[in-house]
Order: structure tokens, then C-alpha cells, then sequence
């Protein structure tokens, strides 16, 4: 049985206090020395039992809250490991379209799944904000929002893509003609043009700044974790990234 750590503090300031009243009881001629010594040893063995069971309970909590802290950080490694292969994935999917008329208007709809899961266990994250680095914390918020903001900048493009520049220009007869810039803009008008070109742009800024800075922010997490928990394994990943030559600054 593990006792609770109210029942061994109990046990430790009653020792104390028994222990305290034999040495006056003693002094005080009231109880006979053979007896106080019995009992003394008595309340000793106490004493030290509750000692070695409350360091015990210690290190036990301690060692839990250990392997719990070490877990979420390896939770989050994770997460930052599958929200880089997401981004890359797209990034290489999106390098076949080395222009901003190309990605706007020949790339298709490549819809992501949801990634509703890959979020940051931030209770769980929270010994970080006494940790050496408590700063760490917001910036995986940051990282974790940027991602959100990749995903839903290419569910935007992606929709608009479907709804509107696709039908249009099918119905315009653009879809198989190699057209100058010029007039796919006059055949689309200004409002489907510029929306096209718009979402086209803020998708291929979203996936380039966020496939840098994950792999960026795992091994800043990554670094950090080693450093907290000496001889730990944590995840690890790389990333090949592709060349892409683009027009875009």
C-alpha cells in the first residue's frame, strides 16, 4: 500500500512530537528510562519509515511528472514532424508551377485532408513557461497558428479554383489554349482574374515561409528537449527540400 502524502506528513509530526514529549518525560522523572528507550525506538522505526516512504512518494511523482513532460514534448515533436511533411508534400506538388500566372491558373485543386488532429498539447506543454525557456511556448502557438493559416490559404485557393476559375474557364474555352497572361485577364474580367492570381500568390508564400520554419522551430524544440531531459530520445526528422525556381520574391 502507498500511503498518501497527508497520511505520511501525519506520521512524520506526530513521530516528532512523541519523540519530544518521551525526552521531557524522561527529564522530568515521569516515565522510567528502560520504557522511554522502548518507545523511543518504537517511534524511531515510525519516524524513519514515514521518512523513506515520503522521499519515496517523492521520487515517484517525480519520475511520473518526468515521463509525462518528456512525452508531450515528443507529442509535439510529432505534430511539428507531420505539419512539415504536410507543407512539404504540398510544396512538391506546387514546384511543377514555376510562375504566378501558371500556379494561378494551370495548377489544379490539390485539397488537403483537414489536419484537425495536428495541434500542440499546450496543457500539457505548460511546465515549459518554468522551464529555461518559457518563451518556447508562444512560439509554438505562433508556429501552430501559421500552419493553420497554410492549410486554410490552400482550402481557400482550392475552393475558388472549383467554384469559379475552373467553370469559367471552361466555359470560355481557356482550359486546353495557351493564352498570354493578357487574355485569360480579359476573357475572366478583373474580379476572377485578380481572385485567381490573389489566392494563387498568398498559397505559394504560406507553403514557402512555413516549410522553413518548421523544421526550424522542431529543432529549436528538438535542441531544447535534449538539453531539459539529458539521455532522453526524442523524435527526429529531415527534410529534403526541392529547388524551386520561381519569379516571386
Amino acid at each position: 500500500m502507498i500511503l498518501q502524502q497527508w497520511e505520511i506528513t501525519v506520521i512524520l509530526v506526530g513521530s516528532i512530537a512523541l519523540l519530544i514529549g518521551l525526552i521531557a518525560s524522561i527529564l522530568g522523572g515521569i516515565i522510567d528510562a528502560s520504557v522511554a528507550v522502548a518507545a523511543g525506538a518504537t517511534l524511531l522505526s515510525a519516524f524513519i519509515g514515514a521518512y523513506l516512504a515520503f522521499a519515496l512518494n517523492d521520487r515517484r511523482e517525480a519520475a511520473k511528472k518526468s515521463r509525462e513532460n518528456k512525452a508531450a514534448m515528443n507529442r509535439s515533436l510529432f505534430v511539428l514532424a507531420r505539419q512539415s511533411n504536410a507543407v512539404e508534400n504540398y510544396k512538391r506538388l506546387m514546384a511543377e508551377y514555376k510562375s504566378s500566372e501558371e500556379r494561378a491558373f494551370s495548377m489544379p485543386a490539390f485539397t488537403p485532408p483537414s489536419y484537425a488532429e495536428l495541434s500542440h498539447d499546450f496543457d500539457g506543454l505548460a511546465f515549459l513557461l518554468e522551464s529555461s525557456e518559457p518563451q518556447l511556448m508562444m512560439e509554438l502557438s505562433i508556429e501552430q497558428e501559421r500552419f493553420e493559416q497554410t492549410i486554410k490559404a490552400i482550402q481557400t485557393r482550392n475552393d475558388f479554383y472549383v467554384s469559379e476559375i475552373q467553370p469559367a474557364m471552361t466555359h470560355k474555352n481557356l482550359m486546353e489554349r495557351m493564352l498570354h497572361i493578357n487574355a485569360i485577364r480579359e476573357a475572366l474580367g478583373e474580379r476572377l482574374f485578380g481572385g485567381a492570381m490573389d489566392s494563387a500568390k498568398s498559397v505559394f508564400q504560406h507553403v514557402t515561409s512555413t516549410s522553413e520554419s518548421l523544421p526550424e522551430m522542431h529543432n529549436r524544440l528538438h535542441n531544447i528537449a535534449k538539453d531539459l531531459f539529458p539521455g532522453a530520445k526524442f523524435i527526429s526528422f529531415s527534410i529534403l527540400h526541392n529547388q524551386t525556381n520561381s519569379d516571386d520574391s
